[in-house]
């Protein structure tokens, strides 16, 4: 799996992460059942499986600096998707 797109599912299931978070579930088994099946659904739109997923992870781990590169562009892309809704808003004003 390339860094560019090992950073878009890390920022998908990222966002995936803060969505469960607000489902207000009643147990945490719910919460992690729910993650895992939404997570799934990301994997099937990249076209993989989580077995590619983790061992991807894996190989970037044992390469820090492609790691690093990987973790910082989803970080900029998670910055620039909390900026939007500020930028929604002012464009109403």
């Amino acid at each position: 799996m390339s860094e560019k797109e090992m950073s878009e599912i890390i920022f998908e299931l990222k966002v995936l992460e803060s969505k469960v978070d607000h489902f207000f579930l009643r147990t945490s088994d719910s919460t992690k059942v729910a993650y895992r099946y939404l997570q799934n659904k990301v994997f099937e739109k990249h076209g993989i499986d989580s077995t590619t997923y983790y061992e991807s992870y894996d190989y970037y781990l044992q390469n820090k600096k492609k790691m690093l590169n990987i973790l910082n562009a989803a970080t900029k892309k998670l910055d620039e998707a909390e900026k939007e809704p500020e930028q929604k808003l002012e464009a109403v004003k």
